[in-house]
């Protein structure tokens, strides 16, 4: 069981997510996808909030700014 760590784990992963060296990254992805098909299961409602912010904050934070501005602007 690997929840009580969870917070702490996701974080270790998705700052490497984060990193510019591809290989870093794809071994980081490959396992997040590996924990969430394994241990998946176990993991509360909570858990998964806290998995899916954690995601959202990722994909947010290593968008290309192009794509930040055009949504900016799309908004205005």
């Amino acid at each position: 069981e690997v929840c009580f760590i969870l917070p702490q784990l996701l974080g270790l992963l998705l700052d490497c997510v984060k990193k510019s060296d591809q290989l870093i990254v794809s071994m980081s992805v490959g396992a997040l996808v590996q924990l969430i098909e394994v241990g998946g299961f176990q993991f509360t409602d909570p858990d998964w909030t806290t998995l899916l912010e954690s995601i959202s904050d990722v994909l947010y934070t290593t968008q290309p700014l192009e794509l930040l501005n055009d949504l900016d602007s799309d908004k205005r």
